[in-house]
């Protein structure tokens, strides 16, 4: 079952912004300082999200979340310890439901597909992580708010290199992402900076 999202737009006068977890959005938010969020999209105004790379951004996600759990505190049998996770916590079943109670406690997956969040929403303008700086500059001119993680750069690689043991399994439950992506290049509706600014 493939459960839809409880949206997240973040608005103001001219835009709204869907948000996506661990695609960039501390720094929208930080740079767009919006006032409020709304479950839904408004007429009349521009709405774009950030979408990443679907595999790079499970593995940020599910790092993400490993540290949230207290995983790295024993920086014992790291590998063997990631893998007995992957097996027992079925990380690959990634098609969940996310409450606004959740949103409201933080706790929430952080790999559950972009094609969740964005499917049949009317989205303007999708920008490519990569392009976020860019982004960020053309429109308010700031920068991405970098955030430190707590988790050391062996520990990010021990992970990614299990992961990455499973890379047909990633690909599979990641097949609607990279659908949605391409169907999204092909309608151009990616920003590029020949766009400029679009609101």
């Amino acid at each position: 079952m493939i459960a839809i999202q409880n949206h997240e737009y973040y608005t103001d006068d001219t835009n709204q912004y869907l948000l996506i977890h661990k695609c960039g959005n501390s720094s929208v938010r930080s740079a767009f300082q919006y006032p409020g969020d709304t479950p839904h999209p408004e007429p009349g105004k521009v709405r774009w999200t950030v979408i990443r790379d679907p595999i790079d951004r499970f593995i940020s996600g599910y790092i993400y979340d490993l540290d949230n759990l207290g995983f790295f505190k024993n920086p014992y049998n790291v590998e063997e310890r990631v893998e007995n996770h992957i097996r027992d916590a079925d990380v690959f079943n990634v098609y969940e439901y996310v409450s606004g109670f959740q949103r409201g406690t933080g706790r929430i997956s952080h790999t559950i597909p972009q094609s969740t969040y964005i499917m049949n929403q009317p989205i303007d303008f999708y920008i490519d992580i990569k392009d976020l700086s860019l982004f960020l500059e053309t429109h308010v001119g700031s920068t991405p708010v970098v955030n430190e993680s707590t988790v050391s750069k062996e520990n990010k690689k021990i992970v990614t290199n299990v992961l990455k043991r499973h890379d047909q399994r990633l690909y599979d439950i990641h097949q609607m992402d990279y659908y949605y992506f391409g169907q999204i290049e092909q309608s151009g509706r990616i920003w590029k900076w020949q766009n400029g600014k679009i609101f």
